[in-house]
């Protein structure tokens, strides 16, 4: 049995935050509703990114809203905390080796505001033109990873829509009508997360988008920064700059040509093995695939079912301006809705890339 109680008493410390206070238990305990400023939930902690725009550090934070736990550990949760810097339980291990990335800008197409009464319908063609480029990002990442002997640093990645089954309006879920698109998207967002840990080779290792910038000192101090640049343009070009900042130093810069076969990423890459953390200015047009059509093969078919995600787009930008109705799960025809991702491009179709058709 439950009654409500002195319902304007505050918590000390959350005067502003005025709560509910009620018996339960035939009056025997007490309870109180949790101000969700202060104790997040996974929503708005990792997506609307709600303690950044308040500047408060909350209590708690719950790792719900997410799409990556598996049958065999709550793969999900963790990768949400690491991502967030919150995870404390990786050993020295985890920042043992060496390591691929791609630099923050080459990450992403050119970032772009949406406005906040964006049609829902448009914000998603602008979030698969982002996923494709982000599909062929990661693919040429972990290819190149795995010929260099590194761990791949995943890239940074853009949501222009929000992940949710129903009440989407604007690109955003209901009662965050006011968060910014594009935002940073948590990994179980855009991949099938658990297939990249569950049984998963060791090709499909990887680090958080969020480790290049929160690198330990040993790492920080053996960095190495590649241009790659199109077919046709001078490695020795000056324009392109000896060193970047990175981590406040300055890290020493070369080039190497977009589309590169295996056998060019070992020649024009493998001279870095003794530095620890190798940025690419871009990944996106960087690789042509294997030698062999066997070996392409082989990837195509090892990254396949990781980099699908299926993901159901559902509005009430209909038109006739429905009002919500719908069953868990099941969405009524007053919702408009899109299918999901494309698979990533296979690496046995590469001939036919503009990058790579008049490769040296």
């Amino acid at each position: 049995l439950m009654f409500p109680f002195e319902p304007k008493r505050t918590v000390p410390g959350f005067e502003n935050y005025p709560r509910q206070s009620l018996f339960a238990y035939n009056g025997n305990i007490k309870m109180g509703i949790l101000p969700l400023l202060f104790f997040q939930n996974g929503h708005t902690y990792f997506t609307q990114k709600l303690h950044e725009r308040r500047n408060i550090v909350p209590y708690v934070v719950h790792a719900t809203y997410q799409y990556g736990d598996g049958a065999l550990f709550p793969f999900g949760k963790r990768q949400r905390m690491r991502e967030a810097g919150l995870w404390q339980m990786d050993g020295e291990e985890y920042t043992a080796g060496r390591f691929l990335a791609v630099s923050w800008a080459g990450a992403t197409r050119p970032e772009f505001r949406e406005t906040m009464d964006v049609d829902s319908r448009v914000a998603t063609r602008h979030h698969f033109d982002e996923d494709k480029y982000r599909r062929k990002t990661v693919r040429n990442l972990l290819a190149m990873a795995h010929l260099l002997n590194r761990t791949l640093i995943m890239p940074r990645m853009l949501c222009y829509v929000d992940h949710m089954w129903k009440e989407m309006r604007a690109g955003r879920f209901a009662g965050a009508y006011s968060m910014s698109l594009p935002f940073d998207c948590p990994m179980d967002y855009v991949f099938d997360l658990q297939r990249f840990f569950e049984n998963a080779p060791p090709q499909l290792n990887f680090r958080e988008p969020e480790f290049l910038n929160r690198l330990p000192p040993d790492l920080e101090q053996s960095r190495a920064f590649v241009h790659v640049v199109p077919r046709g343009q001078a490695l020795e070009d000056p324009s392109l700059p000896a060193a970047v900042v990175r981590g406040g130093r300055k890290v020493p810069a070369s080039a190497a040509h977009s589309g590169m076969t295996a056998s060019q990423v070992l020649q024009h890459l493998d001279k870095y093995k003794d530095v620890r953390v190798l940025e690419l200015s871009k990944a996106v047009d960087a690789f042509c695939g294997w030698d062999t059509p066997s070996e392409n093969k082989w990837f195509d078919n090892l990254v396949r079912h990781p980099m699908r995600k299926k993901w159901e787009f559902k509005y009430m930008e209909t038109g006739q301006e429905a009002q919500p109705k719908y069953k868990y799960w099941v969405p009524y025809p007053e919702f408009e809705w899109m299918n999901g991702f494309d698979d990533v491009e296979e690496l046995t179709t590469a001939y036919r890339w503009p990058e790579c058709s008049k490769r040296a």
